[in-house]
């Protein structure tokens, strides 16, 4: 039996119309999701759990970050 990984992975800098860095985000919360050995948490902005839980179901979804950019920086 092997352990469990437990990950955390802030997804709050992924605009709703993503580029190329963000969907490589979204590809690797989705992937690591569905992966049974592997605890995730995402960490994204107020307001955007639904979107995140729809890319990544196996993963909860917290949103603990401002949504709005200045209040994130």
């Amino acid at each position: 039996m092997s352990a469990r990984l437990v990950l955390t992975l802030d997804v709050s800098a992924v605009p709703v119309r993503p580029g190329g860095a963000g969907y490589y985000t979204m590809a690797l919360a989705s992937g690591l999701s569905v992966h049974h050995e592997v605890d995730l948490t995402l960490i994204a902005r107020r307001g955007d759990e639904e979107r995140w839980g729809a890319v990544a179901g196996g993963a909860a979804v917290r949103g603990a970050v401002p949504a709005t950019r200045p209040g994130r920086l």
